[in-house]
């Protein structure tokens, strides 16, 4: 077996928004993936789609930090905030 090491990383800074956003795109090749809420706000987030306050994975506190590793989920990922201030830092490995 070849030990397959992961060799890039991509940086997005997601802006909080009133409602529903896009974290993440499905991507094969994610190896990993970090978010930290950079916001005074909880951030709900889903391994997956249609996010809400009742529907979520789970809940990343102000200055909360989460992490996703192999086996990966390599699926949508998205968020919601309680209310828009500050934003998310997502850092995906592949």
């Amino acid at each position: 077996t070849i030990d397959s090491r992961p060799t890039a990383t991509a940086v997005s800074l997601i802006i909080s928004t009133i409602g529903q956003v896009l974290l993440l795109a499905a991507n094969a090749t994610r190896k990993a993936v970090s978010i930290y809420n950079q916001s005074t706000q909880n951030l709900y987030m889903r391994l997956g789609s249609s996010v809400s306050a009742t529907t979520y994975t789970l809940m990343i506190v102000s200055s909360g930090f989460y992490e996703v590793q192999n086996p990966t989920y390599t699926g949508i990922i998205t968020g919601l905030w309680d209310v828009a201030n500050g934003q998310a830092l997502l850092t995906e490995i592949t």
